[in-house]
């Protein structure tokens, strides 16, 4: 980070957090693309940078292989093209959506499904991870992408979790090659540090 004076310092950390990605830094030149990365890294650098993309983007592949990482650096390259699209935690998003069933809580269940169902840009991360993972859970996920695909919203999404595992009407939607891109990041795990981190 350059030397800037602090309310600049405060200004970043504002973005970082209205973006929803854990580091600024998290860009696709930042990306370290080894192998088995490459197919992912293109197909999230589609995503962001085309002017008519594929709406409908689905990454899955083992944990710490970067899907996070890339699905970070579409937020931060709409947003230097005057796009804003924040990066929403699925089990984060459940949560919520359980605190809006009860009395009185706003934004209720159904605002929140509304939501995610219509806005015109969705990242999610982390579909199946923890809690994310039920039947509950993956009722909402299916209702969600089904929706967004009806209407060709742009939707990327990044899961640790097999095709196998997901809900049949959702992959099924991220097969269809005219409109949808699926997509394995066969990354090996940054974290354990057998590889640079990127």
């Amino acid at each position: 980070i350059p030397d800037l004076k602090m309310p600049e310092i405060d200004k970043l950390e504002e973005l970082r957090l209205s973006l929803g990605v854990s580091s600024l830094e998290h860009t696709f030149a930042n990306f370290n693309r080894s192998a088995g990365t490459d197919t992912a890294y293109q197909a999230f650098y589609d995503f962001a940078v085309l002017q008519r993309p594929k709406p409908l983007l689905l990454c899955y592949g083992g944990v710490g292989s970067g899907k996070t990482h890339l699905l970070e650096a579409v937020s931060i390259e709409l947003y230097k093209k005057g796009v804003f699209a924040r990066v929403l935690r699925f089990f984060r998003i459940l949560n919520l959506m359980k605190a809006g069933m009860k009395e009185d809580t706003l934004p209720t269940y159904d605002e929140l499904l509304r939501a995610l169902c219509e806005s015109p840009i969705l990242l999610l991360d982390d579909v199946g991870a923890g809690s994310s993972d039920s039947k509950w859970a993956y009722t909402i996920f299916e209702d969600i992408v089904v929706q967004r695909d009806a209407e060709s919203l742009l939707t990327a999404i990044t899961t640790n979790r097999d095709t196998q595992e997901l809900p049949e009407r959702v992959v099924s939607r991220f097969c269809d090659t005219s409109k949808a891109v699926l997509v394995l990041n066969e990354g090996a795990d940054y974290r354990r540090g057998d590889l640079p981190r990127a």
